[in-house]
């Protein structure tokens, strides 16, 4: 720094105080130079208040991924996480943003709601992929938009009850009978009369 840089107002952003950093956000001029400072302040601040507020000023799913990964509030994070779910399951002429969504995600409830609702194929079957649990499994069978994705899920699933409970809600025919044959099969040896009493 030379010495006639030492008497340069420095840019509100920079400033030792957050308050001041924090109304400097709103104020970036939107350009690629300045999306660096957004980028940095949304990635470094050590105010949770001008991340969320740079955070905001950002669109771009990559960005939103890196965030995601990286913030360390848990409340913020969890925004993150929303945003790109979002992301996943709006309209789109292709699934490239949807799929670079996914990468931020790690809950598996987020996960049903992409496989239930995205309306990219790949995009259903990547996420139903990462989603273990019998109960969001179910979920995802019984309220999929797409029969196929109901499917899916009911071949991965191998609890009984859990099978009979799709077979009786589920609205994709073909899905609830492939759920009714799963379940007599995981059932094969017992008295399964109630449970077909049930169903009726």
């Amino acid at each position: 720094m030379s010495f006639l840089d030492r008497f340069k107002p420095q840019p509100k952003w920079k400033h030792t105080d957050p308050a001041v950093r924090l109304e400097a956000v709103p104020t970036l001029p939107d350009d690629e130079e300045h999306l660096a400072v957004l980028q940095e302040l949304a990635r470094q601040d050590a105010d949770v208040r001008v991340r969320r507020a740079a955070g905001d000023r950002l669109t771009r799913v990559e960005d939103i991924v890196l965030l995601a990964k990286a913030e360390a509030d848990e409340e913020l994070r969890r925004e993150y996480t929303e945003r790109l779910v979002g992301m996943a399951t709006a309209p789109a002429p292709n699934d490239a943003a949807a799929s670079l969504a996914l990468e931020g995600l790690t809950d598996e409830k987020q996960f049903a709601t992409v496989a239930k609702s995205s309306p990219h194929e790949t995009v259903r079957a990547a996420a139903l992929g990462r989603i273990h649990e019998t109960k969001l499994l179910s979920s995802v069978a019984r309220h999929a938009v797409d029969g196929q994705t109901a499917s899916d899920a009911v071949a991965r699933i191998a609890d009984p009850a859990e099978l009979l409970n799709i077979a009786t809600k589920i609205e994709h025919k073909e899905a609830g009978l492939t759920a009714l044959e799963r379940t007599l099969e995981a059932s094969a040896g017992t008295d399964v009369r109630d449970m077909l009493e049930t169903l009726a």
